[in-house]
């Protein structure tokens, strides 16, 4: 999943912990965080069918 998100244009970086099991999402500058979210649930998915991504 940290792959995939890492490939969506306005992330600059991604990091899963598997012992919290959530993913950290560092978003590129100027990048809208609502769509760039929304393409990181999409890419996800494709990986993961039932994971759930939220924006916090």
């Amino acid at each position: 999943m940290e792959e995939a998100a890492k490939k969506v244009e306005g992330v600059a970086d991604a990091l899963v912990s598997f012992m919290t099991q959530k993913m950290k999402v560092e978003f590129a500058e100027g990048a809208d965080q609502e769509s760039v979210m929304a393409a990181v649930r999409k890419a996800c998915r494709k990986v993961e069918s039932d994971c759930e991504v939220y924006l916090d």
